[in-house]
C-alpha cells in the first residue's frame, strides 16, 4: 500500500509541474469507495487506475486498452509514463 500511495503522490506532483508550466490541468481523483482506486484525467482524456495488492501492481484502463504496470521503489517515471498515456490519447 505505501507504493501506491507514493504513486499517487508523484502523480499530484506531476500534475501541479504541468499545471506551473503550461496551465494544462491534469487531476488526480480518489474514488468515492475504494482507496486502491483512482482517476487519472486530462482534459477529457480519462485512466482509471487500480491497485492490486496482491500482485503488487496497478492495473490501469482507457477506454480502448488497458495494461497493468509494477510500481517501482521510486513511482517518479511510472507516474511521467502514466500522465504522459493520458494527455497522448
Amino acid at each position: 500500500m505505501e507504493k501506491w500511495q507514493a504513486l499517487k503522490t508523484e502523480l499530484r506532483k506531476l500534475a501541479k509541474v504541468i499545471f506551473d508550466s503550461s496551465q494544462e490541468v491534469v487531476q488526480l481523483e480518489s474514488h468515492r469507495e475504494s482507496d486502491l482506486k483512482a482517476r487519472l484525467i486530462s482534459g477529457t482524456k480519462d485512466m482509471e487506475l487500480e491497485y492490486l495488492p496482491e500482485r503488487d501492481v496497478v492495473r490501469w484502463e482507457t477506454p480502448d486498452e488497458y495494461g497493468f504496470e509494477r510500481i517501482p521503489e521510486n513511482p517518479g517515471q511510472l507516474a511521467r509514463q502514466l500522465i504522459g498515456w493520458v494527455r497522448k490519447r
